[in-house]
């Protein structure tokens, strides 16, 4: 249950009722990542939606030449390539 107060959290889930937070909930799948870990790049296909569950998530654009930090995102956030 501790997925489901996580996701109850993002305002897209919000509005559903218990059950349907449960249903919602057996589809989550939990990823443990390392420091340096890139979990998505930009232009990936757009399959999953990302939640942060605890730790920092650095999100970054980089080019040739720079790279440069766009947001970083905690316990709560969620992200995914659009």
């Amino acid at each position: 249950m501790e997925s489901v107060q996580l996701l109850k959290q993002i305002y897209i889930f919000r509005a559903l009722s218990s059950m349907e937070m449960i249903q919602v909930n057996k589809i989550v799948h939990s990823r443990h990542m390392s420091e340096g870990d890139i979990i998505i790049r930009e232009g990936d296909a757009p399959d999953f939606m990302y939640v942060v569950k605890e730790g920092e998530v650095e999100v970054c654009r980089h080019d040739e030449c720079t790279e440069e930090t766009l947001a970083i995102l905690g316990p709560g956030d969620h992200f995914g390539e659009i």
